[in-house]
Protein backbone atom coordinates (compact mmCIF):
# COMPACT_ATOMS: atom_id res chain seq x y z
CA UNK A 1 0.00 0.00 0.00
CA UNK A 2 1.36 3.44 -0.97
CA UNK A 3 0.72 6.29 1.41
CA UNK A 4 0.75 9.79 -0.06
CA UNK A 5 0.91 13.19 1.54
CA UNK A 6 -1.25 16.05 0.35
CA UNK A 7 -0.29 19.70 0.76
CA UNK A 8 -2.68 22.60 1.22
CA UNK A 9 -3.49 25.19 -1.40
CA UNK A 10 -4.06 28.81 -0.46
CA UNK A 11 -7.82 29.38 -0.68
CA UNK A 12 -10.41 31.92 0.38
CA UNK A 13 -11.92 30.58 3.62
CA UNK A 14 -14.68 33.15 4.04
CA UNK A 15 -17.40 30.81 2.76
CA UNK A 16 -16.25 27.67 4.53
CA UNK A 17 -19.67 26.79 5.97
CA UNK A 18 -21.82 27.43 2.91
CA UNK A 19 -24.10 24.69 1.66
CA UNK A 20 -22.10 22.25 -0.39
CA UNK A 21 -22.78 22.17 -4.13
CA UNK A 22 -23.67 18.74 -5.51
CA UNK A 23 -20.75 17.23 -7.45
CA UNK A 24 -20.72 16.41 -11.14
CA UNK A 25 -18.57 13.30 -11.11
CA UNK A 26 -18.72 12.90 -14.90
CA UNK A 27 -16.26 15.77 -15.20
CA UNK A 28 -13.42 13.65 -13.82
CA UNK A 29 -11.44 11.06 -15.74
CA UNK A 30 -9.35 9.77 -12.83
CA UNK A 31 -8.93 10.06 -9.09
CA UNK A 32 -6.06 12.49 -9.73
CA UNK A 33 -8.52 14.85 -11.41
CA UNK A 34 -10.76 14.59 -8.36
CA UNK A 35 -7.87 15.23 -5.99
CA UNK A 36 -6.81 18.27 -7.98
CA UNK A 37 -10.34 19.66 -7.80
CA UNK A 38 -10.44 19.66 -4.02
CA UNK A 39 -10.00 23.16 -2.54
CA UNK A 40 -7.71 22.02 0.23
CA UNK A 41 -5.37 19.59 -1.49
CA UNK A 42 -2.62 19.22 -4.01
CA UNK A 43 -1.17 15.79 -4.54
CA UNK A 44 2.44 15.36 -3.49
CA UNK A 45 4.43 12.16 -3.77
CA UNK A 46 6.58 12.86 -0.71
CA UNK A 47 6.04 10.06 1.75
CA UNK A 48 5.51 10.86 5.41
CA UNK A 49 5.64 8.61 8.45
CA UNK A 50 3.59 10.95 10.65
CA UNK A 51 0.25 11.56 8.95
CA UNK A 52 -2.17 10.63 11.70
CA UNK A 53 -3.41 14.19 12.28
CA UNK A 54 -3.02 15.49 8.73
CA UNK A 55 -5.08 15.25 5.59
CA UNK A 56 -3.81 12.31 3.59
CA UNK A 57 -4.86 9.26 1.60
CA UNK A 58 -3.70 5.79 0.69
CA UNK A 59 -3.84 3.96 -2.60
CA UNK A 60 -4.63 0.28 -3.05
CA UNK A 61 -3.08 -2.24 -5.42
CA UNK A 62 -5.52 -1.22 -8.17
CA UNK A 63 -4.13 2.31 -8.01
CA UNK A 64 -7.34 3.63 -6.45
CA UNK A 65 -7.73 5.82 -3.39
CA UNK A 66 -9.35 3.59 -0.79
CA UNK A 67 -8.64 5.45 2.46
CA UNK A 68 -9.00 9.18 2.99
CA UNK A 69 -8.34 11.20 6.16
CA UNK A 70 -9.52 14.82 6.16
CA UNK A 71 -8.37 16.70 9.25
CA UNK A 72 -8.36 20.36 10.34
CA UNK A 73 -9.56 21.81 7.04
CA UNK A 74 -11.51 25.05 6.64
CA UNK A 75 -12.75 24.16 3.17
CA UNK A 76 -14.66 21.10 2.04
CA UNK A 77 -15.76 19.97 -1.40
CA UNK A 78 -18.51 17.54 -2.32
CA UNK A 79 -16.19 16.24 -5.03
CA UNK A 80 -14.92 13.93 -2.32
CA UNK A 81 -18.10 11.93 -2.97
CA UNK A 82 -16.78 11.11 -6.44
CA UNK A 83 -14.03 8.91 -4.97
CA UNK A 84 -16.20 5.83 -5.33
CA UNK A 85 -13.38 3.42 -4.49
CA UNK A 86 -13.20 4.70 -0.90
CA UNK A 87 -13.46 2.03 1.78
CA UNK A 88 -12.58 4.26 4.72
CA UNK A 89 -13.36 7.96 5.16
CA UNK A 90 -12.42 9.99 8.24
CA UNK A 91 -13.56 13.64 8.50
CA UNK A 92 -12.42 15.35 11.71
CA UNK A 93 -12.23 19.04 12.64
CA UNK A 94 -14.05 20.09 9.47
CA UNK A 95 -17.21 22.17 9.96
CA UNK A 96 -19.37 20.97 7.10
CA UNK A 97 -22.70 19.37 6.36
CA UNK A 98 -22.83 15.87 4.90
CA UNK A 99 -24.29 15.68 1.40
CA UNK A 100 -26.85 13.15 0.21
CA UNK A 101 -24.21 12.29 -2.39
CA UNK A 102 -22.48 10.24 0.25
CA UNK A 103 -24.57 7.44 -1.25
CA UNK A 104 -21.98 7.31 -4.07
CA UNK A 105 -19.45 5.86 -1.64
CA UNK A 106 -21.12 2.47 -1.62
CA UNK A 107 -17.85 0.64 -0.98
CA UNK A 108 -17.34 2.32 2.37
CA UNK A 109 -16.63 -0.07 5.22
CA UNK A 110 -15.69 2.55 7.81
CA UNK A 111 -16.92 6.12 8.22
CA UNK A 112 -16.00 8.61 10.94
CA UNK A 113 -17.30 12.16 11.35
CA UNK A 114 -16.09 14.13 14.34
CA UNK A 115 -15.40 17.51 15.93
CA UNK A 116 -18.00 19.21 13.75
CA UNK A 117 -19.67 22.34 15.12
CA UNK A 118 -22.25 22.78 12.34
CA UNK A 119 -23.50 19.26 11.64
CA UNK A 120 -27.13 19.00 12.77
CA UNK A 121 -28.37 16.10 10.64
CA UNK A 122 -27.22 13.01 8.78
CA UNK A 123 -28.78 12.46 5.33
CA UNK A 124 -31.11 9.50 4.81
CA UNK A 125 -28.84 8.36 2.00
CA UNK A 126 -26.35 7.08 4.53
CA UNK A 127 -28.64 4.05 4.66
CA UNK A 128 -27.46 3.13 1.16
CA UNK A 129 -23.95 2.35 2.40
CA UNK A 130 -24.83 -1.31 2.76
CA UNK A 131 -21.22 -2.51 3.23
CA UNK A 132 -20.60 -0.20 6.18
CA UNK A 133 -19.32 -2.06 9.24
CA UNK A 134 -18.01 0.76 11.43
CA UNK A 135 -19.75 4.11 11.88
CA UNK A 136 -18.41 6.66 14.34
CA UNK A 137 -20.01 10.07 14.87
CA UNK A 138 -18.64 12.12 17.74
CA UNK A 139 -18.27 15.64 19.07
CA UNK A 140 -21.15 17.03 16.98
CA UNK A 141 -23.07 19.08 19.57
CA UNK A 142 -25.90 20.10 17.22
CA UNK A 143 -26.74 16.53 16.22
CA UNK A 144 -29.96 15.45 17.96
CA UNK A 145 -31.35 12.64 15.80
CA UNK A 146 -30.25 9.93 13.40
CA UNK A 147 -32.16 9.03 10.22
CA UNK A 148 -34.42 5.97 10.25
CA UNK A 149 -32.86 4.82 6.98
CA UNK A 150 -29.87 3.72 9.02
CA UNK A 151 -31.92 0.58 9.63
CA UNK A 152 -30.61 -0.61 6.26
CA UNK A 153 -27.02 -0.73 7.57
CA UNK A 154 -27.45 -4.39 8.35
CA UNK A 155 -23.71 -5.14 8.16
CA UNK A 156 -22.89 -2.63 10.88
CA UNK A 157 -20.78 -4.19 13.63
CA UNK A 158 -19.83 -1.05 15.56
CA UNK A 159 -21.87 2.14 16.03
CA UNK A 160 -20.57 5.11 17.99
CA UNK A 161 -22.45 8.35 18.64
CA UNK A 162 -20.58 10.25 21.35
CA UNK A 163 -20.39 13.82 22.67
CA UNK A 164 -23.48 14.82 20.72
CA UNK A 165 -27.07 15.69 21.68
CA UNK A 166 -28.97 12.49 20.91
CA UNK A 167 -32.00 12.37 23.23
CA UNK A 168 -33.10 8.78 22.70
CA UNK A 169 -31.85 5.47 21.39
CA UNK A 170 -33.21 5.28 17.82
CA UNK A 171 -35.78 2.58 17.13
CA UNK A 172 -33.87 1.41 14.04
CA UNK A 173 -31.17 0.02 16.36
CA UNK A 174 -33.22 -3.17 16.70
CA UNK A 175 -32.71 -3.84 12.97
CA UNK A 176 -28.92 -3.82 13.24
CA UNK A 177 -28.87 -7.47 14.17
CA UNK A 178 -25.11 -8.07 13.79
CA UNK A 179 -24.14 -5.09 15.95
CA UNK A 180 -21.47 -5.99 18.51
CA UNK A 181 -20.54 -2.61 20.00
CA UNK A 182 -22.80 0.36 20.70
CA UNK A 183 -21.20 3.47 22.18
CA UNK A 184 -23.57 6.31 23.11
CA UNK A 185 -21.24 8.08 25.53
CA UNK A 186 -22.12 11.60 26.69
CA UNK A 187 -25.40 12.38 24.97
CA UNK A 188 -28.76 13.49 26.40
CA UNK A 189 -30.53 10.14 26.55
CA UNK A 190 -33.02 9.99 29.42
CA UNK A 191 -34.94 6.79 28.75
CA UNK A 192 -33.40 3.43 27.91
CA UNK A 193 -36.16 1.82 25.83
CA UNK A 194 -36.55 -1.74 24.55
CA UNK A 195 -34.93 -0.85 21.24
CA UNK A 196 -31.75 -2.86 21.81
CA UNK A 197 -33.38 -5.91 23.38
CA UNK A 198 -33.10 -7.96 20.19
CA UNK A 199 -29.40 -7.35 19.65
CA UNK A 200 -28.34 -10.87 20.47
CA UNK A 201 -24.75 -10.30 19.25
CA UNK A 202 -24.13 -7.11 21.22
CA UNK A 203 -21.02 -7.43 23.39
CA UNK A 204 -20.33 -3.87 24.56
CA UNK A 205 -22.77 -1.11 25.50
CA UNK A 206 -21.58 2.32 26.64
CA UNK A 207 -24.15 4.76 28.01
CA UNK A 208 -21.75 6.75 30.18
CA UNK A 209 -22.79 10.29 31.07
CA UNK A 210 -26.38 10.22 29.94
CA UNK A 211 -29.07 11.58 32.32
CA UNK A 212 -31.03 8.33 32.48
CA UNK A 213 -34.34 8.35 34.31
CA UNK A 214 -35.24 4.74 33.55
CA UNK A 215 -33.75 1.57 32.10
CA UNK A 216 -35.78 -1.08 30.33
CA UNK A 217 -35.84 -4.47 32.01
CA UNK A 218 -35.38 -5.99 28.56
CA UNK A 219 -31.69 -5.21 28.76
CA UNK A 220 -31.47 -8.68 30.32
CA UNK A 221 -32.32 -10.08 26.87
CA UNK A 222 -28.85 -9.30 25.52
CA UNK A 223 -27.25 -12.65 26.31
CA UNK A 224 -23.74 -11.95 24.98
CA UNK A 225 -23.22 -8.56 26.63
CA UNK A 226 -19.74 -8.55 28.17
CA UNK A 227 -19.16 -4.86 28.87
CA UNK A 228 -21.68 -2.38 30.29
CA UNK A 229 -20.78 1.25 31.06
CA UNK A 230 -23.25 3.33 33.08
CA UNK A 231 -20.93 5.93 34.57
CA UNK A 232 -22.55 9.21 35.59
CA UNK A 233 -26.10 8.15 34.71
CA UNK A 234 -27.95 9.42 37.82
CA UNK A 235 -28.50 5.90 39.16
CA UNK A 236 -29.68 5.64 42.76
CA UNK A 237 -29.83 1.85 42.75
CA UNK A 238 -28.81 -1.09 40.56
CA UNK A 239 -31.87 -2.72 38.96
CA UNK A 240 -32.06 -6.47 39.55
CA UNK A 241 -32.37 -7.18 35.84
CA UNK A 242 -28.84 -5.87 35.25
CA UNK A 243 -27.62 -8.74 37.42
CA UNK A 244 -29.20 -11.13 34.91
CA UNK A 245 -26.54 -10.21 32.35
CA UNK A 246 -24.61 -13.35 33.17
CA UNK A 247 -21.94 -12.82 30.48
CA UNK A 248 -20.74 -9.50 31.90
CA UNK A 249 -17.00 -9.32 32.46
CA UNK A 250 -16.67 -5.54 32.90
CA UNK A 251 -19.15 -3.21 34.61
CA UNK A 252 -18.80 0.52 35.24
CA UNK A 253 -21.29 2.04 37.70
CA UNK A 254 -19.08 4.88 38.88
CA UNK A 255 -20.23 8.46 39.32
CA UNK A 256 -23.74 7.63 40.48
CA UNK A 257 -25.49 7.77 43.87
CA UNK A 258 -25.34 4.11 44.88
CA UNK A 259 -25.29 3.14 48.55
CA UNK A 260 -25.71 -0.63 48.15
CA UNK A 261 -25.92 -3.47 45.64
CA UNK A 262 -28.77 -5.95 45.20
CA UNK A 263 -28.33 -9.44 46.60
CA UNK A 264 -28.58 -10.78 43.05
CA UNK A 265 -25.28 -9.05 42.22
CA UNK A 266 -23.55 -12.28 43.19
CA UNK A 267 -24.91 -13.83 39.97
CA UNK A 268 -22.35 -11.84 37.95
CA UNK A 269 -19.77 -14.56 38.38
CA UNK A 270 -17.83 -13.71 35.21
CA UNK A 271 -17.02 -10.17 36.35
CA UNK A 272 -13.30 -9.47 36.46
CA UNK A 273 -13.42 -5.62 36.26
CA UNK A 274 -15.76 -3.53 38.44
CA UNK A 275 -15.81 0.25 38.90
CA UNK A 276 -17.92 1.62 41.76
CA UNK A 277 -15.96 4.82 42.35
CA UNK A 278 -17.59 8.16 43.19
CA UNK A 279 -20.73 6.72 44.77
CA UNK A 280 -21.97 6.75 48.38
CA UNK A 281 -20.82 3.39 49.73
CA UNK A 282 -19.83 3.34 53.40
CA UNK A 283 -18.36 -0.15 53.30
CA UNK A 284 -17.31 -2.76 50.77
CA UNK A 285 -20.59 -4.33 49.59
CA UNK A 286 -20.72 -7.92 50.79
CA UNK A 287 -22.07 -9.01 47.40
CA UNK A 288 -18.68 -8.16 45.89
CA UNK A 289 -16.95 -10.59 48.24
CA UNK A 290 -18.60 -13.49 46.42
CA UNK A 291 -17.30 -12.54 42.96
CA UNK A 292 -14.58 -15.14 42.75
CA UNK A 293 -13.10 -14.04 39.40
CA UNK A 294 -12.82 -10.34 40.23
CA UNK A 295 -9.37 -8.96 39.36
CA UNK A 296 -9.84 -5.19 39.21
CA UNK A 297 -11.89 -3.32 41.81
CA UNK A 298 -12.26 0.46 41.89
CA UNK A 299 -13.97 1.91 44.98
CA UNK A 300 -12.36 5.36 45.01
CA UNK A 301 -14.11 8.46 46.36
CA UNK A 302 -16.81 6.86 48.43
CA UNK A 303 -17.21 7.08 52.22
CA UNK A 304 -15.71 3.71 53.11
CA UNK A 305 -14.26 3.41 56.61
CA UNK A 306 -14.00 -0.39 56.89
CA UNK A 307 -12.52 -3.07 54.65
CA UNK A 308 -13.93 -5.99 56.60
CA UNK A 309 -14.05 -9.22 54.60
CA UNK A 310 -12.03 -7.92 51.65
CA UNK A 311 -9.26 -10.45 52.22
CA UNK A 312 -11.39 -13.17 50.65
CA UNK A 313 -10.88 -11.76 47.15
CA UNK A 314 -7.73 -13.72 46.40
CA UNK A 315 -7.98 -13.08 42.65
CA UNK A 316 -7.67 -9.28 42.97
CA UNK A 317 -4.78 -7.78 41.02
CA UNK A 318 -5.63 -4.10 41.38
CA UNK A 319 -7.46 -2.35 44.22
CA UNK A 320 -8.26 1.38 44.20
CA UNK A 321 -9.48 2.86 47.49
CA UNK A 322 -8.49 6.50 47.00
CA UNK A 323 -10.50 9.24 48.62
CA UNK A 324 -12.31 7.29 51.33
CA UNK A 325 -12.35 7.56 55.13
CA UNK A 326 -9.90 4.82 56.00
CA UNK A 327 -7.96 5.25 59.23
CA UNK A 328 -6.63 1.68 59.41
CA UNK A 329 -6.01 -1.21 57.03
CA UNK A 330 -6.85 -4.68 58.37
CA UNK A 331 -4.15 -7.33 58.27
CA UNK A 332 -6.44 -9.59 56.23
CA UNK A 333 -5.43 -7.50 53.21
CA UNK A 334 -2.23 -9.57 53.14
CA UNK A 335 -4.44 -12.46 51.97
CA UNK A 336 -4.78 -10.71 48.60
CA UNK A 337 -1.99 -12.86 47.23
CA UNK A 338 -2.50 -11.82 43.59
CA UNK A 339 -2.47 -8.07 44.26
CA UNK A 340 0.04 -6.09 42.20
CA UNK A 341 -1.34 -2.54 42.53
CA UNK A 342 -2.82 -0.87 45.62
CA UNK A 343 -4.01 2.73 45.84
CA UNK A 344 -4.74 4.12 49.32
CA UNK A 345 -4.15 7.81 48.59
CA UNK A 346 -6.36 10.57 50.04
CA UNK A 347 -7.34 8.74 53.22
CA UNK A 348 -6.56 9.22 56.93
CA UNK A 349 -3.88 6.58 57.40
CA UNK A 350 -1.07 7.17 59.87
CA UNK A 351 0.25 3.61 60.19
CA UNK A 352 0.59 0.44 58.12
CA UNK A 353 1.47 -2.82 59.85
CA UNK A 354 4.65 -4.70 59.03
CA UNK A 355 2.58 -7.81 58.26
CA UNK A 356 0.61 -5.92 55.65
CA UNK A 357 3.67 -4.39 54.03
CA UNK A 358 5.55 -7.67 53.76
CA UNK A 359 2.71 -10.11 53.28
CA UNK A 360 1.68 -9.28 49.70
CA UNK A 361 4.46 -10.91 47.70
CA UNK A 362 3.65 -9.64 44.19
CA UNK A 363 2.89 -6.01 45.01
CA UNK A 364 4.61 -3.81 42.43
CA UNK A 365 2.97 -0.39 42.96
CA UNK A 366 1.58 1.29 46.09
CA UNK A 367 0.06 4.79 46.14
CA UNK A 368 -0.12 6.50 49.53
CA UNK A 369 -0.35 10.22 48.71
CA UNK A 370 -2.14 12.63 51.06
CA UNK A 371 -2.39 10.56 54.22
CA UNK A 372 -1.22 11.30 57.78
CA UNK A 373 2.05 9.37 57.85
CA UNK A 374 4.91 10.73 59.93
CA UNK A 375 8.42 10.97 58.51
CA UNK A 376 9.34 7.89 60.54
CA UNK A 377 6.43 5.95 59.05
CA UNK A 378 7.44 7.10 55.56
CA UNK A 379 10.88 5.66 56.08
CA UNK A 380 9.56 2.39 57.50
CA UNK A 381 7.19 1.89 54.57
CA UNK A 382 9.88 2.51 51.98
CA UNK A 383 12.35 0.21 53.74
CA UNK A 384 9.85 -2.63 53.94
CA UNK A 385 8.80 -2.20 50.32
CA UNK A 386 12.22 -2.01 48.68
CA UNK A 387 11.11 -4.08 45.71
CA UNK A 388 7.91 -2.10 45.24
CA UNK A 389 7.38 1.30 43.62
CA UNK A 390 6.04 3.44 46.48
CA UNK A 391 4.38 6.80 45.80
CA UNK A 392 3.97 8.67 49.05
Amino acid sequence: MIEQKFTKRIVNNSNSCKKIVQPNCTLFKSYIDIINSLPFLNVSYNLSSNLASKTHATINSQNEINIFYINHEKQFSSNIYCLISLEKLIINFVDTTISSEIKNLNKLIELEIGYNQVLSSIPNEIGQLRLLKILKIHSCPLLRTLPDDMKHLTNLISLTVEYSSITKIPTFIRDLTVLETLYLYNNKITVFWDTIAGLTRLKHLDLNFNPLTSISANIRNIPRLQGLQLRGCNLKYVPNFITQLYSLTTLDLSGNSLVSLPLTFIHLQKLHWLHLGSNKFQQIPREILLLYKLEYLFMSYNSISSLSGLGILKTLKSLDLRGNQLCTIPEEIENLVSLTELNLSDNYLSHLSTELLTGIQHLSEVYLYNNLFSDTEHTKIKNLLKNTSVFI
